[in-house]
């Protein structure tokens, strides 16, 4: 299939030029001069496929000249410093793993192939350094996922459906899939209403944007016995009202605004975490010829700030698809130490439930959701499990990778299924 190329105006290209310059650390992808060289295996030709696929709107002189000076700046300057300041934290917290001489490997990755240094710790790459080209990246993941989708013919609207959390939420809810309800929509040109006013009824309430991901902005509130407290997604405290009015205003400069209940934990889930927070099953689903199966499956546990002050910790758990029975974690050694505490500590008190609760329905309407997408290769679908049954938050087109790989191993070694066809000849 021959991708379509977005026009864009002169003024447009110019800015989004600028935009890519200075906000990105990293090129669209791991990028090497072994590139350059002949002869070379499938993985870096896959690699190199996808770096090249992530500029296919460009202007290909522009495109290589950004990609240039990318790689230079990340040569010279974002990668050393990156590198050495993760080290040097990860040696502190595990001084026995990272010897001196795993700084040397580090950099032959990170400036070699233009690997950034959480995912050399994500992925245990200094201790297996000859399986860093077996993954697929975060930075590699938009054209990874237009790979993987170009056959099935892909269309913006099914995309844009999916980022669109209004009309995904009316589109699956007409299919009887449930839905988290949204209480107001507010539209970013709106009158800037305060937040307390917004909400007359005292109730939990979590707000995000209309589209966008990776919960850009959202934060949670509550009613207290002074007005409003609540936490931010990425975990910091609003102690007060005015501090949710904060973050109420911010957010409302993102996009449209969306508000709905906070959803509660089932009560056999609730105690795994002390956290308020929703803990969430993360279902991805894809198509496999005409059959829609699941990619993999996670239980997601917010476990609140840890002694270092690391306010986003999450606990996961990979889950059986059939059975819904929360599995360990198969490769606990490669885990950085609090991760593998968090992993075997979640992993002990998830035992006495011998499956999660409602799991045949959260199976049906995630393949039931599928079905509505048939140009998108998978769907990362996001559940609360409530003491009403699954409930679902949104689908993400653009989900990470990361997770999945950590528990099934590289996208790209050998002839894996997951490796797309035009990225391996």
């Amino acid at each position: 299939m021959r991708l379509g190329v977005t026009r864009l105006t002169r003024p447009e290209r110019w800015q989004r030029l600028s935009r890519e310059l200075w906000q990105r650390r990293l090129p669209h992808g791991l990028l090497s001069p072994r590139y350059l060289w002949p002869g070379q295996d499938r993985r870096i030709r896959a690699h190199r496929a996808l770096w090249w696929r992530a500029g296919v709107r460009w202007p290909r002189p522009l495109w290589l000249l950004l990609q240039l000076a990318l790689y230079l700046r990340w040569l010279c300057v974002s990668g050393p410093w990156l590198s050495l300041r993760a080290w040097r934290r990860w040696r502190a917290e595990e001084p026995d793993r990272y010897p001196p001489r795993s700084l040397w490997v580090l950099l032959r990755l990170t400036l070699g192939w233009c690997i950034p240094p959480h995912a050399c710790q994500q992925f245990d790459l200094l201790a297996r350094p000859g399986q860093a080209l077996d993954y697929v990246y975060d930075h590699e993941l938009p054209a990874y996922h237009a790979a993987r989708s170009a056959p099935l013919g892909r269309t913006r609207e099914q995309a844009q459906c999916l980022q669109d959390k209004v009309v995904l939420t009316e589109t699956l809810a007409a299919l009887g899939i449930p839905m988290a309800p949204i209480l107001r929509h507010i539209p970013r040109d709106a009158p800037n209403i305060p937040f307390a006013t917004l909400m007359p009824e005292a109730a939990p309430v979590f707000c995000k944007t209309r589209s966008g991901n990776q919960g850009r902005g959202a934060f949670a509130a509550w009613p207290t016995a002074h007005g409003w407290a609540g936490k931010t997604f990425s975990g910091q405290r609003l102690v007060d009202t005015q501090a949710v009015e904060a973050a109420w205003q911010a957010l409302r400069t993102l996009d449209n605004v969306l508000i709905q209940p906070r959803l509660d934990n089932h009560p056999l889930l609730a105690r795994l975490t002390e956290s308020p927070d929703a803990i969430t099953v993360r279902y991805i689903t894809r198509w496999r010829g005409e059959q829609i199966d699941c990619l993999q499956c996670v239980l997601e546990v917010p476990l609140g700030a840890d002694a270092e002050g690391d306010p986003t910790r999450y606990g996961i758990l990979p889950i059986d698809p059939g059975t819904g029975v929360i599995q360990p974690w198969p490769f606990p050694a490669r885990l950085p130490q609090r991760a593998r505490v968090a992993c075997q500590c979640l992993f002990g008190l998830s035992r006495e439930h011998p499956a999660l609760p409602d799991w045949p329905s959260l199976i049906d309407s995630s393949h039931r959701a599928q079905a509505q997408f048939r140009g998108i290769w998978a769907i990362a679908w996001d559940w609360v499990l409530t003491a009403d049954g699954p409930t679902l938050l949104e689908g993400n087109v653009g989900w990470g990778a990361a997770v999945p790989q950590q528990l099934q191993g590289g996208w790209l070694v050998r002839n894996t299924e997951e490796a797309p066809a035009d990225c391996a000849k």
